[in-house]
């Protein structure tokens, strides 16, 4: 059985005389380049030791072998270090892009579902005389003492929460007010979407 070297790979470095064996600086400049397509870090030591590994194996004149390692941690290392923040760069303005188009999808859902509320809550008024009190809420749309169904169900908003629903209105005296808290949750702040808007 061969003799591990210092290093205990079982690669050998220069200078030794039995069967050629495989670089430790080639081998791990393949692992290194294999790394660092995954993380980038990496990317620098596998071409540095992909360039000793090179150097090496020409010096030991026949005593190493793994020049396609050495090779192949070199281009791995190369690649990482120009795709890799290509990618990092693809990667920050793509995903607020995608975080803002969903938003505006949620936004135009929510404008959606209050129209469609709002129409309910104007057939209700024309059959009743009124609209539905604070105390009976959107939930008399669906369940009420005439038998008569509205909406086959309430939606939430698109961020999973009740609408708000408000009579008389204090954004529409003579009417009602609907509206989702929007995406953070709170009454009163800029990302509301209001039925008194639209």
């Amino acid at each position: 059985m061969p003799e591990q070297n210092q290093c205990g790979c079982g690669c050998a470095e220069p200078g030794t005389t039995n069967a050629p064996r495989t670089s430790c600086a080639a081998l791990w400049s393949l692992i290194c380049g294999i790394a660092g397509m995954l993380l980038c870090l990496p990317a620098i030591p596998a071409i540095i030791l992909g360039i000793i590994g090179l150097v090496n194996i020409k010096k030991g004149a026949g005593a190493l072998k793994g020049k396609g390692k050495a090779i192949a941690g070199l281009i791995l290392g190369g690649l990482a270090i120009i795709v890799m923040p290509i990618l990092a760069i693809i990667t920050a303005i793509a995903i607020p892009n995608i975080i803002h188009g969903r938003d505006v999808a949620n936004e135009s859902m929510a404008k959606a579902q209050i129209r469609n509320i709002s129409t309910s809550l104007e057939q209700y008024r024309m059959d009743c005389g009124d609209y539905p009190s604070a105390e009976q809420g959107l939930q008399i749309l669906i369940s009420n003492d005439q038998g008569q169904k509205y909406l086959d169900k309430i939606p939430n908003d698109p961020w999973g929460r009740p609408y708000h629903y408000r009579y008389p209105g204090s954004y529409n005296p003579g009417s009602y007010d609907l509206w989702s808290d929007g995406k953070d949750g709170i009454e009163g702040t800029g990302d509301d979407v209001t039925g008194w808007q639209y």
